[in-house]
This record gives structure tokens, C-alpha cells and sequence, in this order.
């Protein structure tokens, strides 16, 4: 009897320390604090119309070629004669365009205005007046281009190249200043030729969005207008009553950096990524 006793006493012991430790259990299975959830990333696109500005300079050669000359109805090509001389000058302007965004893939396109002076002068065709060599000047007043683009991003940057048309404001005087014996009236009096200029360009840039709808950019040009045939008419030579003509082809190619900030008109602005 005294062990049935004595059995019972200890689970009932055990029974009451473990009502006193249950409370203590359930408090360490609390639930932790509430933590926010980490925020959303912004995916940063590239589609919208944009427009901006530029800034920059550009540097190129101008080739003359004498083909033809024509003295008081006369013609000869006895004096085929080249000249060469190289331009450079600043440029600034404006842009705008459009780009699509598809995965990291960005195409657009793009037209430019640049207004400046690239110029340039040289001594030319020696052979025509020996001793006595022309001058031949060059200015491209202003340059433009239609083109494409395709590029990648990488984070908020875009790498792209570029090709597409180019256009050129030129502006063209050739002169011979000096005199035959010395009678001071020039040999050549200033002919001036303006023409529109129509090519192709390549090139390449880099631009990075510092903000949803801000970025900047440098992009390096490369245009090609061929050659182009032009006749510079003199009424007087020598100061002689006899007219002159000289048929001369032009070729013209510019290098072209331009530095640009330009705007973007986002469509419902940056993307957020889905989880």
C-alpha cells in the first residue's frame, strides 16, 4: 500500500512541473516581429520619344580636283591640277528620336541639326598659273544626319552603333589674288559656290539615363558625301575682258563627336519588375 502511495505522489509531482513549464514553451513559439518585404527593383527602359541638345566639334579633308578650264571660250584639261587642305571647326545643335525596348535590346532612331563652321584653306593648282598658286576655301555651315541605331543596356547604360544619311551646308570660294606684270588686278577674283550636300554616315555612342527621363551621351560620326562636281564662273580674268570657268570635283569627308543631353517622354515611366 505504501509503494501504491508513494507512486502516485511522484506523478503527481511530475504532472504539476509540467503545468508549470507550459507557459514558458508557448512563450517561446511567439510569432516574430512583422518585417517589410524587400523593395521592388526598377527595370530602367529605354522606350519613348526623346529630344535634346549637343554640343562638339568635328575635323575632315576636302579634296579639289581641277578637271576643265575654260578662258574666253577656249578650253584646255592641259592643267589637271589637286588640291588639298583639311577642315575643322565647332558644332552645336539639337536632336530628337525614338526608341522601342525589347528585353535589353534597344532600337530607335534618331535625326540631328548641327550648326557651326568646319573650315579650311589651302594653296591650290599651281600648275595653272605657275608661280602664282589659287586658293581654295571650304566651310560646312551646317551638318545633319537621318539615322538608325541598335544597341544593349547594361544596368542604366545603353551602348549602341548608329549608320544611316548625312547632309552638309558647304560653302566653296576659289581666287587667285595676284597679278599678272603687276597691273594689280587679280587673276582670279573670289567665285563662291553654295550647294546642299546629301551622304551616308556610320558611327557609334554610349549613353547613360542619370535620371527616368534624363541621360547623356557621346557619339562619334562618320560622314561620307563622295564627290560632287562644281563650275566656278569668273567674269574677268586678269583683269582682262575675258570670262573664265573652272570645273573642279569636290570630296568631301568629316569626322563628327557630339557630347548631348536629351529628354525622354516615357511611356507610363520605369518598369517594375514582377516577381
Amino acid at each position: 500500500m505504501r509503494k501504491l502511495s508513494g507512486a502516485a505522489f511522484a506523478l503527481m509531482t511530475f504532472a504539476t512541473a509540467m503545468i508549470a513549464a507550459a507557459p514558458a514553451g508557448a512563450a517561446d513559439m511567439a510569432v516574430p516581429p512583422y518585417q517589410p518585404p524587400p523593395p521592388v527593383p526598377i527595370v530602367w527602359s529605354w522606350t519613348g520619344a526623346t529630344i535634346g541638345i549637343h554640343g562638339g566639334g568635328a575635323w575632315g579633308k576636302k579634296d579639289w580636283d581641277l578637271t576643265l578650264v575654260r578662258v574666253g571660250g577656249l578650253s584646255t584639261t592641259a592643267f589637271n591640277s589637286t588640291g588639298t587642305h583639311t577642315v575643322s571647326g565647332f558644332v552645336g545643335g539639337g536632336q530628337f528620336g525614338a526608341n522601342y525596348q525589347i528585353g535589353n535590346v534597344v532600337v530607335g532612331v534618331e535625326a540631328s541639326f548641327s550648326w557651326g563652321g568646319v573650315k579650311g584653306h589651302g594653296d591650290c593648282f599651281a600648275a595653272l598659273f605657275p608661280g602664282t598658286p589659287s586658293t581654295c576655301d571650304s566651310n560646312a555651315r551646317w551638318l545633319g544626319t537621318l539615322a538608325g541605331r541598335v544597341g544593349g543596356t547594361i544596368d542604366r547604360a545603353l551602348l549602341y552603333v548608329t549608320g544611316g544619311g548625312a547632309f552638309a551646308g558647304d560653302e566653296y570660294t576659289f581666287s587667285n589674288a595676284n597679278s599678272l606684270g603687276g597691273g594689280g588686278a587679280p587673276i582670279v577674283a573670289p567665285v563662291t559656290v553654295k550647294d546642299a550636300r546629301l551622304g551616308w554616315m556610320v558611327g557609334a555612342g554610349a549613353e547613360y539615363a542619370f535620371s527616368p527621363n534624363w541621360s547623356a551621351k557621346v557619339e562619334y560620326n562618320y560622314l561620307d558625301f563622295g564627290s560632287r562636281h562644281y563650275q566656278f564662273f569668273s567674269p574677268t580674268t586678269a583683269g582682262l575682258a575675258l570670262s573664265s570657268a573652272y570645273d573642279v570635283d569636290i570630296t568631301q569627308r568629316v569626322h563628327l563627336v557630339k557630347i548631348g543631353l536629351s529628354y525622354r517622354f516615357t511611356l507610363g515611366g520605369p518598369v517594375v519588375a514582377k516577381y
